[in-house]
This record gives structure tokens, sequence and C-alpha cells, in this order.
């Protein structure tokens, strides 16, 4: 069983999602010298040894620090990384939250956050750039230990039904998901979203950071 277990770890090690983007008429060429990155902001929780979640503001600053990592790795089309107050990265948390919530047809509606829509006027730029994460870790023995309990409910679901009924209670993996917006200044409006979900057992990897930072922003690396 041993061997199983560890061939289904390893099948679960990593898994992505497809991302869903949304565009206006905005295209990339028109950000070339208009764009700026907002500081990416996040919001990451942890799953402890008894199942328990809750939010870790030292996962949160990872996740921020890792973004901008692989924003400056990649080579982001953008002229600067503009700092966020308390206020501004608050906003700019519950305003991608929102925009989440809505489906690609609504997102072109959504108004722009007064606060952030003046820091980019002020900022003489036309476009911002949010990056923005959320997710979960967790405690890998917990991990390791639903793993067994579901592999084991599935050989004896296969044992006592003579293999007419088997299944694998596949345990809550850690997650992330990191999200992109560009705001336009002059329309107030959202021109651009995509988002990239990945599974792993540690997602805040530095190498998955910017593997999903580069699938969300891929029209602007060609």
């Amino acid at each position: 069983m041993r061997r199983i277990l560890i061939v289904l770890l390893a099948a679960v090690a990593l898994t992505s999602c497809a991302t869903a983007r949304y565009y206006s008429e905005f295209s990339p060429a028109a950000a070339a010298n208009e764009m700026v990155l907002l500081e990416p902001v996040a919001t990451h929780f942890y799953m402890d040894e008894n199942d328990r979640e809750q939010y870790s503001d030292s996962l949160t600053v990872v996740a921020e620090s890792r973004m901008v990592d692989a924003a400056n790795q990649l080579g982001l089309p953008v002229n600067c990384m503009m700092e966020l107050d308390d206020a501004q990265r608050n906003e700019a948390i519950a305003f991608m939250q929102y925009l989440i919530s809505r489906d690609n047809a609504a997102k072109g509606e959504v108004p722009i956050p007064g606060i952030l829509d003046d820091m980019l006027e002020s900022s003489g730029y036309r476009y911002g750039l949010i990056l923005f994460e959320d997710g979960m870790n967790r405690d890998k023995g917990s991990y390791i230990r639903d793993a067994v309990i579901g592999l084991t409910v599935g050989i004896f679901l296969a044992v006592v039904t003579m293999g007419l009924f088997t299944t694998y209670l596949y345990p809550m993996s850690a997650i992330s998901t990191t999200h992109a917006a560009i705001l336009d200044s002059v329309t107030d409006k959202v021109v651009y979203y995509n988002y990239e979900q990945i599974e792993a057992l540690d997602p805040l990897k530095p190498a998955y950071v910017t593997k999903q930072v580069r699938e969300v922003m891929e029209d602007f690396l060609k």
C-alpha cells in the first residue's frame, strides 16, 4: 500500500487548472508604455493538523513577495511598481474579491474603486496591473493521514464489492489561485482579467508562483 500511496501523492503533487481570460477592446500592445504594476496583494490561509483553516499573515507576505519576484523575473511590461498603503491594499483586495465573483460578461462593467483610480491618475499612467493571490497551505502530516484514509476506504470498497465499486477519497491539497486584472483609469473599467489555479503540496514555491504569473500574463510576454 505504501508504494500505491507514493504514486498517488506524486500524481497530485502538482495540478494546474486552465485559465479563463476576459478582454475588452484592450490589447497588450496598448499597454506598452502606459502601464504600472500595483503592489501585489494576497490572502493566504493555513489548514492545521486538525483540519482547521485560518488566515496566515506570514504566508500572505510570502505570497505577495513571490509575486513581486516573479514579475521582476519575467520582465512584465510595466514601467514601475507602485507601493500601496494600508487603505489602498485593503481596497485592492476587496475589489479583486468582488471582481472574481462576477462572470466574464459582467467584469467589464465593474467600476474601478476611486482610491485606486486616483492613484493611477496621479501617477500619470493610464493602466494599472493588479496581481492577487488567494490560497491555502496545509499541514503535510494531516494531508498524508487523509490520503491514507482515502486509499484504505477505496481498497476496502473494492474488496467487499469484488471490484464492482471502487473509489478514492481525494484529500484536499494545498491550493493557490493567482488573478491578474488591468484597470483603465480613463474609462474607469477593467479591461483585462485572467487567473490560474494550481494544487500542490507547497503551492508557494517560487517556481510555482512564477508559473502562475506567467500563465495569467502570457499574452504580454510574447
